[in-house]
């Protein structure tokens, strides 16, 4: 597997930039699926692919909360 700065490609780390927590990581994604659908045809077109290619289980892990169970 191609990695890209640690993450499982460049798509999945350049969402990572704008995510702190879990909270981050779903909004990021309802927002570029919000604003793809109100793009003109072709952007449309590019930005779902990119979607598309974001590892999202992947941020899901890694902005997960950690488990405390001290």
């Amino acid at each position: 597997m191609t990695t890209y700065n640690g993450w499982p490609n460049k798509v999945t780390w350049q969402v990572s930039l704008y995510c702190t927590s879990l909270e981050d990581v779903v909004a990021a994604r309802e927002y570029l699926e919000e604003i793809a659908a109100d793009l003109p045809l072709m952007a449309s077109d590019l930005l779902t692919s990119a979607i598309a290619e974001v590892e999202w289980d992947h941020l899901e892990q890694v902005f997960a909360p950690a488990d405390d169970d001290n």
